[in-house]
């Protein structure tokens, strides 16, 4: 049967279409296993990519463009990019800001039933300081 892990067990609100929307209570800040082991680091992941090492993939397909071998000509290039993307996925106080912003996210989606595309078309930002006073992560 290969490795299985237990599913969660359901959130209750969820479950009984607690909250305005029916999505779950709001006030709730507990996170699950998947949503602490899979969910989390990977829009960690996500995040380091797309804005803390976004530099340094710009030079790598600078190089990869003017190579005629980019495999073998931009590797420095590549284990930079590598390299900072392993550090951001690692740190621990990033995750705490990625957790922050996870939990905002799902309690402005259990109030509203909209998700970020939503907010990303009306041009909103993400966490606000005001947002992430009163969160214990």
């Amino acid at each position: 049967m290969g490795n299985y892990l237990p599913t969660d067990q359901v959130d209750d609100d969820a479950a009984k279409g607690i909250g305005p929307c029916g999505k779950g209570d709001p006030n709730d800040f507990s996170l699950t296993h998947k949503e602490i082991h899979i969910s989390i680091p990977k829009y960690q992941k996500i995040a380091a990519e797309m804005f803390k090492c976004n530099h340094l993939h710009e030079s790598y397909q600078k190089c990869a463009d003017d190579s005629a071998l980019p495999m073998y000509s931009c590797s420095d290039e590549i284990n930079k990019y590598v390299e900072c993307v392993r550090h951001w996925s690692t740190d621990l106080e990033y995750r705490n800001a990625i957790t922050a912003e996870y939990l905002v996210l799902r309690e402005e989606y259990r109030k509203t039933g909209r998700r970020r595309l939503y907010r990303g078309l009306k041009g909103e930002t993400y966490v606000t300081l005001e947002q992430l006073t009163g969160f214990k992560v």
